[in-house]
């Protein structure tokens, strides 16, 4: 198991400068992580996350992180206070960010660690460890890590014989995230197969949500509604703008889950379910966990093409649970699993150790574009993957509202359609003079709506004709 966990830290380790604010850029390029760092500060400066410019999420996870800065604080290598606005002393900031970043490691070893307790077997880590989704989000400040890390966590407990602990574990595991409100049902229904003490179970664990996950809700109840209509109701209403060319199930589970949980793993998980389901057995181990499997999978229906990305990921820990207790599997099946695992993993994150985009999109800027150039842009700079020489204000920008500049920036991402600025372009006599694209693994839309890596599928320069490099 300790060999696993190494070579999973080096490969988090070695991604953990991507796309950190420096001095080539502001921002990062994941921009879930600035909002969580300012949860942080709003959090330890008026002691709610409830407010605008935040996450608007349950507390406990930026509690935890707040917490892990102060050594590095003490010891000198962070000031926080040292930084005064989001693009102020960007080498403090990026320092700020590898910190961070090494507390979602820390998240990812306590996952790997509460598998292996769960499994005792450690091709069950390897397994895990190594599939896509896992190891692109585990170099990122998000929730994403700390949710698996506190599901598993959870079912330990769970399946243990200390129910009172097992109740103040899940309320805890609810705080680090409102998306983990299903934990409820996993420790109620542990509760009933073991013939627990129920109501007094319950009465601790929601103590233990309330006092660490919500404190504030008796005064910012708005704000959590605010929160479930966002989880449960905006992703869906979203789906119209995605052109898939099948239902959205259809292609989660079809397409995008094997992209970001890896094919070969995705296959044996469904063998094995087939398996366990065919067993009909009693053992109350396997029940809890094709019951939490089913649980989660249903809190996730609401949120329609939502559903796919980070989100999904709260499944992967039952799926490698799933295959394990399924049956004992060949060496040489699971050495072939993870081979494929690595394989797929490796490429899907060959994007992160090659020069970004927007990186290359900037040096051909600074080379073919006078300084005092005025670029159009489609909305707010922070959310549209420009170019870092946009971003650092080497260049100035104006969205386009009006008339248009003389040279724009078209960014692709998302699989949204550009149909009509490019339409508005064309029949304006502009001339796309360059694009720069990454060279990416698999189908561009997989790639795109796992959304696993950040970044633009292309960006390209239209110049009014007549004007522009040759």
């Amino acid at each position: 198991m300790w060999g696993v966990i190494v070579v999973y830290a080096m490969v988090v380790v070695a991604q953990i400068h991507w796309g950190i604010p420096g001095p080539e850029h502001p921002f990062t390029y994941q921009m879930d992580e600035w909002h969580s760092l300012q949860s942080i500060r709003y959090l330890f400066n008026y002691r709610s996350v409830n407010i605008e410019g935040t996450g608007y999420v349950t507390v406990l996870f930026y509690v935890l992180a707040g917490v892990w800065l102060i050594p590095f604080w003490l010891a000198g290598f962070i000031n926080p206070p040292a930084i005064k606005s989001v693009i102020d002393n960007l080498p403090m900031q990026f320092k700020l960010f590898e910190v961070l970043r090494l507390n979602t490691l820390a998240w990812g070893i306590l996952a790997l660690i509460m598998l292996y307790k769960l499994t005792r077997d450690w091709k069950a880590v390897a397994l895990f460890a190594f599939t896509p989704i896992w190891l692109a989000l585990s170099g990122l400040f998000k929730h994403d890590i700390a949710v698996a890390a506190a599901t598993l966590t959870t079912l330990y407990f769970c399946l243990g014989k200390r129910w009172k602990l097992a109740g103040v574990i899940t309320g805890l595991a609810m705080g680090i995230k409102i998306s983990l409100l299903p934990l409820a049902a996993i420790y109620v229904g542990s509760g009933i197969l073991f013939k627990r003490r129920l109501v007094i179970g319950v009465v601790i664990m929601l103590a233990a949500f309330l006092l660490t996950g919500i404190p504030d809700i008796f005064w910012k109840s708005e704000r959590y509604l605010v929160e479930l209509k966002a989880n449960l109701v905006t992703s869906t209403s979203q789906d119209g703008n995605i052109k898939l060319g099948m239902p959205v199930a259809q292609y989660l589970i079809g397409h995008q889950f094997g992209y970001i949980f890896g094919y070969f793993l995705y296959g044996l998980f469904w063998v094995s379910l087939v398996i366990l389901l065919l067993k009909r057995g009693k053992n109350r181990e396997e029940i809890l966990i094709l019951g939490g499997l089913v649980v989660f999978g249903l809190s996730l229906v609401p949120l329609g093409l939502g559903a796919g990305s980070n989100r999904a990921l709260v499944l992967l820990p039952f799926m490698v649970l799933v295959i394990i207790k399924a049956r004992r599997w060949p060496a040489w099946l699971l050495a072939m699993v993870l081979t494929a695992q690595i394989w797929q993993s490796a490429n899907i994150l060959a994007v992160k150790f090659a020069p970004d985009v927007r990186q290359v999109a900037s040096r051909w800027m600074l080379t073919n574009l006078p300084k005092e150039t005025i670029v159009g842009v489609e909305n707010i700079p922070i959310y549209q993957y420009l170019p870092d020489a946009v971003m650092n204000g080497s260049y100035k920008f104006r969205v386009i509202d009006g008339k248009l500049p003389e040279v724009v920036i078209v960014t692709r991402w998302g699989n949204l359609s550009k149909q009509d600025l490019l339409a508005r372009l064309n029949s304006e006599g502009y001339v796309e003079k360059a694009v720069f694209r990454p060279k990416i693994w698999g189908s561009t839309i997989d790639f795109e709506l796992a959304n696993l890596i950040p970044t633009p599928m292309s960006i390209s320069f239209y110049f009014r004709h007549g004007l522009g490099v040759d």
